[in-house]
């Protein structure tokens, strides 16, 4: 029976990241885009539709009531659990915290083509420097532990933060591994053309652990010292 069980987000993104696999041309559509950068980092393109919320529920009754008739009226036997989904849907709101969209929006802002409507910079204000650096430091801020889980990601993911802190450039992944070619330790360069071709080939790559692991305890030095440097401007 759809929709009767609640998934936590962990097995939200497993599940994805499965069909993704399988699938690497897909449409993905949903009320959020608060997902793992290894999902999203897979995404080309993207068209965001806003839709008040009454109107979002008001959808999803009708599509539940085409599909299952009588069954989710009251008193039919997927009543109640079609209006605790109901009431999961309006529980979606516009408020809270994502510190993933100040760097989203900023990528938006930088490097994104509009392909109809108004221009990019009548829809997104600009994100302060301080709310991007906050974001992508959340992104990387437990990488010393979690390279050894990701090493693609977390390897070009800290080259492209470097890069920002260091120089202000917003690059892509692969632009912030070859970035990091000129601007870090050579002893870490394997690294980064092994990443660089997984990157780009989509197909596993061995990886020197203990290299790996030396290259994030680097890179986050750096990017901390750059931070410190940067935050001084701030003041």
């Amino acid at each position: 029976m759809p929709y009767s069980v609640s998934r936590t987000k962990e097995e939200v993104e497993e599940g994805i990241a499965k069909e993704i696999a399988a699938h690497p041309r897909y449409i993905l559509t949903g009320v959020t885009i608060n997902l793992s950068e290894e999902i999203l980092s897979t995404i080309k393109k993207v068209f965001w539709l806003k839709t008040g919320t009454d109107e979002r529920v008001s959808r999803v009754k009708d599509r539940e009531e085409k599909r299952w008739g009588d069954r989710v009226a009251e008193g039919g036997d997927m009543h109640e659990q079609q209006k605790s989904f109901r009431d999961l849907i309006a529980g979606f709101t516009d408020e809270g915290e994502d510190k993933d969209l100040a760097a989203h929006f900023t990528i938006i802002n930088h490097r994104g083509r509009c392909l109809c409507g108004a221009p990019i910079k009548e829809i997104f204000d600009d994100v302060p420097i301080r709310d991007y650096i906050d974001s992508i430091w959340n992104d990387i801020a437990d990488a010393e532990d979690e390279i050894t889980d990701n090493p693609m990601y977390i390897i070009l993911n800290l080259a492209r933060v470097l890069a920002y802190v260091k120089d202000g450039l917003v690059l892509s992944k692969k632009e912030g591994g070859e970035w990091a070619l000129d601007n870090i330790p050579e002893v870490y360069h394997s690294l980064l053309h092994n990443a660089l071709k997984e990157y780009a080939e989509g197909m596993d790559t061995e990886y020197d652990m203990n290299n790996a692991e030396n290259y994030a305890v680097c890179i986050v030095e750096q990017i901390r010292s750059e931070m410190k440097r940067v935050e001084k401007t701030w003041n």
